[in-house]
Order: C-alpha cells, then structure tokens, then sequence
C-alpha cells in the first residue's frame, strides 16, 4: 500500500489518481465513479446517493463517505456547467 500510495502521489495526472483513491475508498465500480454527479454527494452528511438506473444492479446506492474520500472529492476541480466529478471521463452509451 505504501508503494501504492507513493506512485499516486508521483503520478502526473492527479484526476486520475483521484478516482483511483475514490475508486480504493468507496468500493464503487468505475462505471458508478464516473456517473457521479456532484449534486449526489453531501460533504456535510458525509455520503453520496446513486440513483437507479446508474449502478449496475440498478438499484440505488446510498453510502457513507470517510473521511479520506472527502477530502479527495474537495479537492477535485469543478467544472462550471458540468454536473460531474470526473467530467469528460465518461460517455453514457445511447
């Protein structure tokens, strides 16, 4: 883990090393992360909300957020006009 770590750290692309911690933290697949819309999480409760129809049992999803995926999500840029967290990652299939 630490070498894990060390290399997330070193990597040049820190949007990709965030939703890999994300992806280490949450536990959600990397379809699920990169349909995250920012209006899904609350920092001040601490969780996130999946809608159905965006994960892959089609369920909802409701979880908790510890603290050190918040603090990767707070630091993650926004994107004025695009609803999600990784913007441009993901294209929903039509």
């Amino acid at each position: 883990m630490p070498a894990l770590a060390q290399a997330l750290k070193d990597y040049p692309d820190q949007v990709a090393a965030a939703a890999i911690k994300l992806l280490l933290y949450t536990g959600l697949r990397s379809a699920e992360l990169l349909r995250l819309k920012w209006d899904d999480i609350d920092f001040d409760a601490g969780e996130f909300r999946l809608l159905p129809g965006t994960t892959k049992s089609g369920r909802s999803l409701n979880a908790h957020l510890a603290g050190p995926a918040l603090a990767v999500l707070a630091s993650l840029p926004r994107e004025l006009g695009n609803p999600y967290v990784f913007p441009g990652m993901y294209v929903e299939a039509v």
